[in-house]
């Protein structure tokens, strides 16, 4: 704590996702004690992405969705927007024969 307190940093925080939307969203698809978990949890998510992003000086999202839902819900307005991309001449095909059926997909949703 005390070297923080000498040396103060810069923090940024990377929305990959913002949870309590997530968690507001299951609300809204749930029912009885489900529900009322769900909403327990959105509760309990949006006042702890509210007190770490209020403490960052700038905050990433990876698309406009995800910061207009930081700006609405957590009241944080610097925000930026960096998009989920792929250098495509850097990433190129492989030469391997490829196997049918097979899909990766590292993101959520």
């Amino acid at each position: 704590m005390r070297i923080l307190q000498l040396c103060p940093l810069r923090r940024i925080l990377d929305f990959q996702d913002v949870l309590t939307r997530m968690a507001y969203r299951a609300v809204e698809t749930s029912t009885g004690k489900e529900q009322e978990n769900a909403l327990w949890e959105g509760d309990r998510m949006l006042k702890f992405e509210r007190k770490v992003a209020s403490q960052c000086a700038l905050s990433l999202a990876c698309s406009s969705t995800e910061a207009a839902a930081v700006r609405r819900l957590l009241g944080i307005d610097s925000i930026v927007v960096v998009p989920n991309e792929v250098d495509t001449t850097f990433f190129t095909p492989s030469e391997l024969p490829t196997v049918s059926g097979q899909l990766l997909f590292t993101g959520t949703q």
